[in-house]
């Protein structure tokens, strides 16, 4: 069988497999010619079985060999109908790419929000993983120590003025981070409640749960992500004078039965957290320091919004101690679900009364993260808010 050519000098024939020979053209190219048994009448017809014996034939006797296997009665060969047939082939028309273009489009259109909400529910999912596993690592703190674990951050921060408050994030950028997320601040409902050496009952209950130095975060001004916020050292509570901002749920001012702190119509993310002091994992804390945690546990979502919020960690919410339980005893708050994130849900008017609250116990704790959920009420990854409309 030939390969192309019709040039007759200087011939070379090298035989390189059985029944394959190959003769070399010295000036322009190369002719193969394979041995009639490797086809048979199915693969090829029998007139170019009969052409092919005898191009063998005068191979194997030296002579001359005749016109190239592949030429047709019509004397056109194959690179010539290759060439006819390539000849009006051209690219794309303009029409024809602005199909595609517009299907294209069409198809992103589609599927970017499904990959979206995959990434969101992956983020999800890894948030409760993370909730659940540091949950269990506190209990087991708690078995081996009777105790919580020291050297947590406070979610209250100082300005630049060194005055007490909660900062969350203003939707800016351009201004520089705030501390907490929107949610988190937010869905709380959070207020600041000042402590110092002269609230012996707190206090003490804080250093008898373990809780003996707090660290805080302070701003330093600017917009740099990473200079903005500074972490402190942290307060002594043993010390005989001292001063620390704490972010507690529900909390402006005061609470006082029948004059309740709670703004009407306020959002919270669940009943039982109203006048619960919120304190943060972080690099510095006792979970840390003693390997029982390899890092503070950053929240998946807070990596991509650290223009944002700085904090990205993840909060114990601690024990409600005496102090709030006796001053939410008797308040009545009239709760209904938020239709906003879940319009499937039962919207009927409920009553809770928070009355008659004792100091709970040290294992009367639960985690949450840094945007605010204490665990996740519906199964698409939306969350579950409840309104709060206080009664005095």
């Amino acid at each position: 069988m030939g390969a192309g050519g019709c040039l007759h000098e200087y011939p070379t024939a090298v035989k390189v497999f059985p029944g394959i020979y190959v003769r070399i053209y010295a000036r322009i190219y190369v002719r193969i010619y394979v041995r009639p048994r490797f086809f048979n009448s199915r693969g090829c017809g029998a007139r170019a079985q009969e052409n092919m014996m005898t191009e063998h034939k005068k191979f194997k006797e030296g002579g001359s060999v005749g016109e190239p296997f592949y030429k047709n009665q019509e004397g056109i060969t194959l690179s010539k109908k290759l060439r006819k047939l390539l000849k009006g082939t051209g690219g794309f028309t303009l029409l024809e790419l602005i199909v595609v273009i517009t299907l294209m489009g069409f198809l992103i259109a589609i599927l970017a929000p499904r990959l979206a909400n995959m990434t969101d529910v992956a983020v999800d999912m890894q948030c409760d993983n993370n909730k659940q596993r540091l949950t269990e690592i506190v209990s087991t703190f708690i078995t081996m120590n009777n105790r919580l674990p020291d050297g947590l951050v406070s979610l209250a921060v100082k300005d630049t003025t060194d005055a007490w408050t909660i900062s969350s994030d203003d939707g800016n950028p351009a201004n520089g981070p705030e501390f907490l997320s929107r949610e988190m601040a937010d869905n709380n409902n959070l207020g600041v409640l000042t402590v110092t050496e002269a609230d012996t009952d707190l206090v003490e209950a804080l250093i008898d749960m373990g809780i003996s130095k707090i660290y805080y975060y302070k701003d330093m001004g600017g917009t740099d992500p990473d200079a903005k916020w500074v972490l402190q050292d942290p307060i002594d509570l043993t010390a005989a004078t001292f001063e620390v901002g704490l972010a507690v749920v529900g909390y402006d001012g005061e609470f006082a039965a029948g004059a309740p702190a709670l703004a009407d119509g306020a959002k919270y993310s669940n009943a039982g957290l109203i006048g619960r002091i919120l304190l943060g994992v972080h690099s510095e804390c006792e979970l840390v320091e003693n390997g029982m945690i390899s890092n503070a546990g950053v929240y998946a979502d807070a990596q991509r919004k650290t223009e944002y919020y700085k904090y990205g960690y993840y909060t114990i919410i601690m024990p409600r101690f005496e102090d709030q339980a006796t001053a939410l005893d008797g308040i009545t708050v009239n709760a209904f679900l938020d239709t906003n994130d879940n319009d499937t849900k039962d919207t009927g008017e409920r009553v809770f009364t928070l009355a008659d609250w004792d100091a709970e116990e040290i294992w009367d704790y639960y985690v949450m993260c840094p945007e605010g959920h204490k665990f996740h009420m519906s199964i698409d990854g939306e969350h579950l808010y409840i309104l709060y409309t206080p009664t005095p």
